[in-house]
């Protein structure tokens, strides 16, 4: 999450909303909306198309890619359960290919995936100005960062849950590699201010970096050394209230980066974060 200045985008719907946060205990979640960002993809950098990861620990893929199929469960989840979910860069791999980069549409940037369902420039490309997001000499790459945010203003959502893996090292293969999750909490901007740890503790990122914790312990961490990083701040450039999880680290090849691999990993955490997705507030 970066803290520079972004655009007011005024909402294009006034969508349901209860008063009060609710937590979904099996109830539906009927009325509720809820703005998903696989992050990552790939992007044009001004002179050609590239992903913004690259691949450690293979065979795991990139996290462009492993974060949007991570995203594919917790989106299930939550329309399962009756949420109306917006979800900022394409989750169906048949979708087809997206022309500029040659690449499935589902492997590239949320910028390109929010133009390409009618959001307006301001929007999709709000740092530059260049609504093609393909401009010689001009990267998308801050463009397609603010989409997603934005994009969450623009429909009014109720919250905003972005999902990546952590890095540090690069194809770590020792004990002393660096593991865990991280869940980051929108709180540089006022509106966001009762998100903030010494206001709500039991805000959208408690909830979810607990329930995290939580299955990971139960099934893979058995003897609890998974590291469990405390709330972090950043600016996810949303108006509502937003979290990113920074599940497990993609370059740790000999743990965290075997669970990523693992769709059953994949499958549980992400129905953690569907259990703390579920709060929402008015």
């Amino acid at each position: 999450m970066i803290t520079c200045p972004h655009p007011a985008i005024a909402p294009r719907q006034t969508l349901p909303k209860e008063s009060g946060p609710v937590l979904a205990e099996g109830s539906a979640l009927s009325g509720r909306s809820i703005s998903l960002s696989p992050g990552h993809g790939k992007r044009w950098t001004g002179t050609y198309y590239d992903f913004e990861r690259p691949v450690y620990c293979a065979p795991l893929n990139r996290e462009d890619d492993h974060n949007l199929e991570g995203m594919i469960y917790l989106n299930q989840y939550l329309t399962q359960d009756g949420a109306v979910t917006k979800v900022y860069r394409c989750l169906d791999k048949s979708y087809g290919t997206h022309a500029g980069s040659g690449e499935p549409w589902w492997r590239v940037s949320a910028g390109y995936w929010v133009k390409q369902n009618g959001y307006p420039c301001s929007v999709y490309a709000s740092s530059t100005g260049e609504c093609s997001l393909q401009a010689a000499g001009v990267s998308a790459s801050d463009d397609s960062l603010r989409s997603r945010g934005l994009a969450s203003n623009y429909d009014d959502t109720d919250i905003y849950v972005s999902l990546h893996s952590n890095g540090y090292t690069g194809n770590c293969e020792v004990a002393t590699c660096p593991n865990g999750t991280a869940t980051y909490y929108d709180g540089v901007t006022a509106e966001h201010a009762d998100w903030r740890p010494s206001v709500r503790p039991s805000r959208l990122t408690s909830i979810m970096q607990s329930s995290t914790r939580f299955v990971i312990g139960m099934g893979y961490d058995l003897e609890g050394s998974w590291s469990d990083q405390p709330e972090l701040c950043g600016d996810a450039h949303s108006s509502t209230a937003a979290a990113l999880i920074e599940l497990a680290f993609h370059d740790s090849c000999d743990r965290d980066g075997a669970y990523l691999q693992d769709n059953f990993f994949r499958s549980t955490t992400m129905w953690a974060t569907y259990k703390g997705s579920a709060i929402t507030s008015a």
